[in-house]
This record gives C-alpha cells, sequence and structure tokens, in this order.
C-alpha cells in the first residue's frame, strides 16, 4: 500500500528519495507553488559564518548529504551539487583574529582556509579584506524540484490538499477514495493551516530575496556579507535573504527591496539590474529545531516539518531518521520528535 506524501519542497523531495531508494511506493501531492525552497540560495555549509562555529550536527548533516545529492544527480542525469567557495567578507579588522581562531577548531580545519585575503577584488568592496570557506557549495533547488517531477510522472499531483476529505480506518487513511499506509506532511509555512498539526510552534520567519545580473561580477565563488551572493549561472546572482519575524505573509515590501539593494550598492563596484524580487516564509521552530514525528491519535499520520534556514543541509539525513522511525521503528531523537511539545500539550 502506498504511502502519501504532501508537499515537495526539500522536505517532501528528501522522504520521497529515502522512499525510493528504500523501494517504498509513494505519491506525491503538491499543494502550492507557494514553497520557500523554490526561492532558496540553496547553499550547502554546516558552519556559522556569523559566530565562526558549527552549525548544530553539521558535520553529520554534510558528510550524509553530499552522497545523497549524488544520488539524486545519478538519478536526475542532471549535477545537483557545485561545489563552491564562500568569501567571507570581513566588516572589520577584528574578525580576522576571530577566523584565525576558527580555524584552531578541530571541526573547522576542513572548511575555512587559513590564509586571509587582503588584496582588493575589482568588482567587489572587501576594505578589510575576506576570509575563504573551502568543501562548501550550492544546490539549485528549483531545478532539482522540478526534474524530480518529471521523474515521478503520474505518481505526482499538483492540487490544493482538502484536509475534510481525509477518512481513516484501522491501518490506513483514504482520500479522494485512495487508500494509503501512512501520509506525510511536508507542507512547510502551510502547516499552520493543517488541522492535525497547527498547534505545534512553528513561528515562521519571512525571508525576501533579489536574482540581478551582472555580466562582470565572477561566478567563480558565492560572497558573504550582510546577505549572501550566489552565483546562478548565465549571469545571474541570487541576493538575500533579509529576515523578518513579524510579517507572516509572503507579500513582497519595498523596505526589505531597499535593504538588499542598499548592501549591493555597497559592496558592488559594478552595474547590475534586477531581474525578480520573491518573498517567502521559512518553516522555522520556536526551539530551532526541526519537527519530525507521528500525530498522537492517528499514528499513521505524520509531519516532516520545520527546517529553517538550513533546509538544504539536514533534509537528507533527517528523512533517513524518519524513515527509520516510520518503517523499522526506530525512535527519533528527542530533539527533533515532536513529542516534545505534543506531550506537553496533552498534559495541559
Amino acid at each position: 500500500m502506498n504511502t502519501l506524501i504532501v508537499g515537495f519542497g526539500i522536505a517532501g523531495l528528501s522522504i520521497a528519495h529515502q522512499l525510493r531508494r528504500n523501494k517504498i511506493s509513494f505519491h506525491v501531492i503538491d499543494s502550492s507553488e507557494n514553497s520557500s525552497s523554490l526561492v532558496a540560495g540553496g547553499v550547502l555549509n554546516p558552519t556559522v559564518l556569523k559566530r565562526y562555529n558549527m552549525s548544530w550536527e553539521g558535520k553529520d548533516f554534510f558528510e550524509y548529504a553530499l552522497p545523497f545529492y549524488k544520488e539524486i544527480s545519478n538519478l536526475l542525469g542532471y549535477n545537483v551539487y557545485n561545489k563552491t567557495g564562500i568569501n567571507r567578507i570581513f566588516s572589520s579588522l577584528s574578525e580576522h583574529n576571530k577566523w584565525s581562531e576558527a580555524f584552531d577548531k578541530n571541526n573547522l580545519k576542513f572548511f575555512l582556509n587559513k590564509k586571509i585575503v587582503l588584496k582588493n577584488v575589482d568588482e567587489i568592496n572587501t576594505p578589510n579584506g575576506f576570509g575563504t570557506l573551502k568543501n562548501v557549495g550550492r544546490l539549485n533547488f528549483k531545478e532539482i524540484i522540478k526534474k524530480y517531477q518529471y521523474v515521478l510522472k503520474g505518481n505526482y499531483k499538483r492540487e490544493v490538499f482538502n484536509y475534510s476529505n481525509l477518512k481513516f480506518k484501522r491501518g490506513e487513511v483514504t482520500y479522494n477514495d485512495n487508500s494509503y499506509k501512512n501520509i506525510i506532511f511536508c507542507e512547510g509555512y502551510g502547516m499552520k493551516n493543517n488541522p492535525f498539526f497547527s498547534y505545534l510552534p512553528l513561528v515562521g520567519n519571512k525571508g525576501e530575496m533579489l536574482v540581478i545580473r551582472s555580466y562582470k561580477l565572477s561566478e567563480k565563488a558565492i560572497w558573504k556579507g550582510k546577505f549572501f551572493i550566489v552565483p546562478l549561472g548565465q549571469s545571474l546572482f541570487w541576493i538575500g535573504a533579509t529576515f523578518n519575524n513579524n510579517d507572516k505573509t509572503a507579500e513582497k515590501s519595498l523596505s526589505a527591496k531597499n535593504e538588499l539593494l542598499s548592501e549591493l550598492q555597497e559592496k558592488l563596484n559594478i552595474p547590475f539590474e534586477v531581474i525578480s524580487h520573491d518573498a517567502q516564509i521559512r518553516p522555522t521552530v520556536i526551539d530551532r529545531r526541526p519537527l519530525l514525528g507521528s500525530h498522537l491519535e492517528f499514528d499513521n499520520i505524520y509531519i516532516f516539518n520545520g527546517l529553517g534556514t538550513r533546509g538544504s543541509l539536514i533534509a537528507p539525513r533527517l528523512s533517513e531518521f524518519l524513515y527509520n522511525y516510520i518503517f523499522l521503528d526506530k525512535a527519533l531523537s528527542t530533539s527533533i520528535d515532536i513529542r516534545r511539545f505534543t506531550l506537553k500539550k496533552k498534559e495541559v
């Protein structure tokens, strides 16, 4: 009996691939095009450049993600991962010491180039120099999702999911008269409308981003100042993203656009033109950990959500955890299991 996946951003794609590689049949219903994955920068980086340390479980997630994406590349006949260095622009000379200290931490030597670059770069303003992050890269999720949809063919359907059409029987769930063994909700911020999981503390964080064209900006590296400048190919660059914890709409704002443009005008010494401006709500959680697990009452309804700003890094490994939980009866870590919230809810 099939598994039904609702939503096809990075979470939905990752669990779909996990089921495929384990020969579990599934169908996908993609409820909306409003997925933060479609407009994400796709930077695959396990370090936190703001604080010069490793992200939560970063090494483990990174080492799992690379072969996972290579496997997807082989399936799609398309290289989904591009190894691209990140140049961290220093805002002050004091950051030189922080960079050197970070290099000496064992878990960062693989990623940080100890040498600090002080020479001028013609197209970028770097008055305090920059450091280079190596062995990292980026993914084009819009292209990956589109190509994977094609591979799924008849097992993928674009429609708005209607929760009222769900019916429950012992050991199965039916939707529009189709029976499924399990259903996995991967809806991103759309989870707020899900009657089974809307109580979970998905706070959301609005991000806005630009795509610009510049024929004189090198595509050989990602730049990181206040925002990322990520090469997309064909002289296009992704710029972003802003953070707004208060606005929960996906409406584009002039203030965010101006914030992005102001940074570009400060950093770039070359002409550019704005091609597009987008806004989405990142699915972030109050405790900054993802949401995985099963519903307390309906144990064949699952959730895979709350990936925040590092979805490209953590989704592959988390999809394995969720697969093991559903099909191999392996417990989830308490740091990611939604029962850290549902048990509290039940007690109230």
